[in-house]
């Protein structure tokens, strides 16, 4: 990015500006090194035919992993994760509900 000329737009003088900022190059490092193993694994859950067992066992690793993460932005992440997982179980323990409920006797009153 350096090598491009700053006056020939206004992305490479921004991209350039936030490339020399000192806090960039450690940023960068810590989203790899700690997350950079998510889209792999978004991957491996959006494949058609995986079995409930890996697909839960893919969660469960991404979950210890998250855990894993120190500093301020990993609490924030784990929580946020966290809060998906408990949205998920609630979704999946009423689903039953959902299913028995008499829809046609809803709408038609």
């Amino acid at each position: 990015m350096q090598h491009f000329d700053s006056n020939d737009a206004v992305a490479i003088k921004e991209s350039q500006a936030l490339l020399n900022e000192i806090s960039m190059e450690p940023n960068l490092t810590f989203i790899h090194s700690n997350y950079g193993f998510l889209p792999s694994t978004i991957t491996k859950l959006e494949s058609q035919g995986v079995s409930l067992t890996d697909s839960v066992t893919t969660v469960m690793f991404t979950k210890n992993k998250l855990e894993e993460v120190a500093r301020d932005v990993g609490m924030k992440v784990n929580t946020k994760f966290n809060q998906f997982l408990k949205k998920i179980l609630w979704v999946r323990n009423n689903i039953k509900n959902f299913k028995n409920f008499e829809w046609r006797k809803f709408i038609n009153g």
